[in-house]
């Protein structure tokens, strides 16, 4: 049965992103396929890293975006090459081999993080980011990594994905009323659908620290004085290993600020790829 990462990418700043991400994958990873979705122009030699580049189907029946093109991401199961699919959010980063976790995925149908780390290693146990999915008893899965087998589950969930998609506005003010936003985000629609579907014992398992990923935003880091972006208080260096800080970063890094790749960056990743 094949396996393989997706990553929907739109716009050239994520599509940069998703290429290096594929290298990071190629790079690193036993199991390696790796796909995009986009319907944005990419360079020819990006296309060398991709298994497939997949046009982002249905567009003419999509009104409105977002900075997120929430309003896409349900096609992701449709068009997946695979029959296991994980799917990446564009900025993330593979350090180490992490195929071994597949093993473990393929017990489900439909799988989501729930765990997440700071770049010293350290399990997240509340983070500020979280407070509309704690106050609305939403369930706390990151759609930054998460897993999907074609199976009649893992299509319930995205058509109830697709759905709220078109009707974020009247999904969130029903079941997610509290800290309402101004647009909508994968991690808050996903759960929404977990929420609608009553699933979420049989799509995550708490007890479980794997799938897991360090998360860079600024504030789950644990630090004492709060700062906007985490390079403004760690330097960052790579050369086949990633730091931040003293650190050598493990499995996998979710970055999430975008300057953080930068072309030297991506350089060391094509040279590794073409050696």
């Amino acid at each position: 049965m094949s396996k393989g990462y997706l990553i929907f990418a739109q716009g050239l700043e994520y599509i940069k992103q998703a290429y290096a991400c594929a290298l990071s994958i190629k790079n690193t990873q036993t199991i390696n396929n790796v796909s995009l979705v986009t319907h944005t122009p990419i360079p020819n030699y990006y296309r060398e890293v991709f298994d497939e580049v997949i046009e982002t189907p249905w567009l003419e029946a999509d009104t409105g975006t977002d900075r997120f093109s929430t309003q896409h991401r349900w096609k992701l199961y449709h068009v997946s090459p695979y029959e296991e699919t994980v799917v990446l959010d564009s900025d993330m980063f593979f350090c180490s081999d992490v195929s071994h976790w597949w093993n473990y995925l393929t017990n489900y149908d439909l799988y989501f993080t729930t765990n997440i780390k700071t770049y010293r290693g350290s399990l997240v146990s509340y983070s500020p980011y979280r407070e509309a999915f704690y106050e609305n008893n939403l369930p706390n899965i990151y759609i930054a990594f998460h897993y999907f087998k074609k199976s009649d589950l893992a299509f319930k969930f995205y058509k109830i994905v697709e759905l709220i998609g078109h009707n974020w506005e009247l999904f969130y003010g029903k079941y997610s009323p509290k800290k309402y936003p101004q647009e909508p985000s994968m991690d808050r629609t996903a759960a929404i659908a977990i929420k609608i579907l009553g699933i979420e014992d049989q799509v995550t398992n708490i007890k479980k620290d794997f799938p897991r990923f360090v998360h860079m935003k600024s504030k789950v880091q644990g630090w004492s004085e709060e700062t906007f972006s985490w390079q403004e208080k760690i330097p960052s260096f790579y050369d086949g290993d990633l730091f931040f800080g003293n650190y050598k970063q493990q499995e996998v890094v979710h970055y999430t600020e975008n300057d953080f790749l930068t072309d030297e960056l991506i350089k060391k990743l094509e040279v590794s790829y073409a050696g």
